[in-house]
């Protein structure tokens, strides 16, 4: 996935199906603005990496 709002959709969609995603693993019911919305704030958190 070449950009944040990429990985956001890939999840809005629940994900990867395979036997290892765990049964909690589910598509969030986010429409475009939501997710727009949401790459927007997570663009604004700030940290030191994690490595």
């Amino acid at each position: 996935m070449a950009t944040l709002e990429d990985v956001v959709r890939h999840y809005v969609q629940g994900g990867q199906q395979r036997p290892s995603l765990a049964p909690d693993m589910k598509a969030v019911a986010l429409n475009d603005q939501e997710v727009k919305d949401l790459v927007a704030f997570m663009q604004t958190l700030t940290g030191q990496t994690v490595r």
